[in-house]
């Protein structure tokens, strides 16, 4: 099915001057050099300000000598309007209400509106989310760059396969029907992805930044429910997941057990797909913490070279970053 990445992040905007208008006023009456706002801004005129000329904090320079009429100032996830870090977007609104209130009261009282920036909206307005597909996906085909170079499909217990089920709504997935347990055996699945550094940009503000939150890998993965049911195959290995650097490190090896698919070890399993699993403690899971991400997932020079002979026309100098799964389930049926 589905490989996810995500990344939070935050969006921003480029400096620039805000011109909106309805277009209701006459053109003469849109360029009259003796313009004055005032307290109540009809709909009917033109909205004219600059971002983030909230930062002066003086009324008298952006109301009577720019004659804006919109107030507007930048934020970021740890800090509000006037740099209050008291209003942050982990904090609870009754922390912040106030502040926010008070400035659009300040605003209209001096004939402005008020452009709003939040946060919690810049913390994740700009998240990155990208999709891999585990099924084979040939040249020319939607999503070919973001699948993997190597897909095993041997016709037999590891197939590309159109779930029909409930569950599986006819998406195409890759089917893994395991051997006996007495069979028990390791087949790597997939592995070189193509689209492997599409996270991994540093150049921007920091929030911005690949390297400033955590990644989570979330694999879509469902197994057999009746093989599931009860206790006694909880450890069964269902797949393991191994995740590979820049420069070619083994960073993670993670096992996803029957037990992963439970929130506890006596829940029921209803067969459903899932991108989030039951981690106990201690146990390793699909999150790679931001210092992980900066050390093995960056990197350190770029180098970018053109490579005319592939088919993918800028490479990078350094070696190929895959994400890989190696099938370990005994007697289990599963669609990753």
């Amino acid at each position: 099915m589905k490989r996810i990445i995500y990344k939070l992040a935050v969006l921003t905007f480029t400096a620039g001057i805000i011109l909106v208008s309805f277009l209701t006023k006459s053109a003469s009456e849109e360029n009259n050099s003796n313009f004055t706002a005032t307290t109540a801004i009809p709909d009917t005129q033109f909205i004219i300000s600059c971002y983030d000329n909230g930062v002066f904090n003086m009324y008298n320079t952006i109301t009577d000598s720019l004659h804006f009429n919109t107030w507007h100032q930048y934020t970021k996830p740890e800090m509000g309007w006037n740099y209050d870090t008291t209003d942050n977007y982990l904090a609870d609104t009754t922390q912040y209400k106030g502040l926010v209130t008070s400035q659009i009261a300040g605003n209209k009282t001096h004939g402005m509106r008020t452009i709003m920036s939040r946060p919690v909206i810049m913390y994740v307005g700009a998240g990155q989310r990208i999709d891999y597909q585990c099924e084979n996906v040939g040249q020319g085909e939607a999503y070919w760059f973001w699948a993997y170079k190597y897909s095993l499909d041997n016709n037999d217990n590891i197939n590309d396969f159109q779930d029909n089920s409930q569950y599986g709504k006819g998406e195409m997935v890759k089917q893994c029907i395991s051997s006996l347990p007495e069979n028990y055996s390791e087949t790597l699945i997939d592995s070189g992805l193509r689209s492997n550094r599409e996270l991994s940009f540093t150049q921007t503000n920091w929030y911005l930044s690949d390297t400033a939150w955590d990644w989570y890998i979330m694999p879509r993965i469902r197994i057999d429910s009746a093989y599931a049911a009860g206790t006694a195959h909880n450890e069964d290995t269902v797949c393991q997941i191994m995740l590979t650097g820049w420069r070619g490190d083994t960073v993670k090896n993670i096992l996803i057990k029957i037990i992963n698919f439970k929130n506890n070890p006596s829940a029921p399993y209803n067969g459903i797909y899932l991108d989030s699993f039951f981690f106990s403690s201690g146990q390793t899971d699909l999150t790679i913490p931001k210092d992980t991400v900066i050390k093995y997932f960056l990197p350190q020079n770029p180098g970018w070279t053109f490579d005319w002979s592939r088919t993918c026309l800028m490479c990078s100098s350094a070696p190929p970053v895959p994400i890989r799964a190696s099938a370990l389930a005994p007697s289990a049926t599963t669609s990753c």
